[in-house]
């Protein structure tokens, strides 16, 4: 997600932007939601991840790729 972030407009408080994406984050599908909320909020790893939720490593790391893709949109990002 690091490089899906932009930078806080001059006068804008850093929490909004933190609620702004965690808001995002809560309305991905299910299974991405909780890998990023895991990966990124929490700082387990993709292989700690797929041992929690009992998934391959390989589709946590799918998870955690199509929402940033997913976020990206949002954000207005395209790249």
């Amino acid at each position: 997600m690091e490089s899906i972030s932009e930078p806080a407009a001059p006068n804008s408080d850093p929490a909004d932007t933190f609620d702004d994406l965690l808001e995002l984050v809560m309305k991905l599908p299910e299974n991405q939601r909780v890998c990023v909320y895991l990966f990124y909020y929490e700082g387990y790893n993709a292989a700690e991840i797929a041992k929690l939720i009992n998934k391959p490593h390989s589709t946590v790391r799918n998870y955690l790729s199509d929402a940033r893709k997913a976020l990206r949109i949002q954000l207005g990002d395209d790249t």
